[in-house]
């Protein structure tokens, strides 16, 4: 196997496992969000606190879908910097750049 296709199989590992956190977070979270709703669908049956466990659900669940959200924004930031970095590594097959030309004469 070559330099070039071992980076190749890394930025496919790379890309394989961002999208399986990706996906994985969304699984998670959509887990999350009905676990936490059973209570507050037990507290609904209360006249008296239905209003307030209402709100406090609204503001949990923004809460629940931000931390995913970042998770997912910081699992894509990270894919992109591994990806650069794998695409500017230099292989001994295609170098990076030629050492510059030096003057004749």
């Amino acid at each position: 196997m070559t330099e070039n296709e071992t980076l190749l199989q890394i930025k496919g590992a790379v890309t394989l496992v961002a999208d399986a956190l990706d996906h994985g977070s969304r699984a998670i979270e959509r887990v999350h969000l009905a676990t936490a709703r059973r209570p507050f669908a037990i507290l609904e049956l209360f006249p008296i606190v239905r209003v307030p466990a209402a709100a406090v659900e609204t503001v949990h669940n923004a809460s629940v879908n931000a931390s995913y959200e970042v998770f997912r924004i910081t699992n894509r930031a990270v894919e992109k910097a591994l990806t650069s970095v794998i695409q500017q590594w230099p292989t001994a097959e295609a170098p990076a750049s030629a050492p510059p030309a030096e003057p004749t004469g």
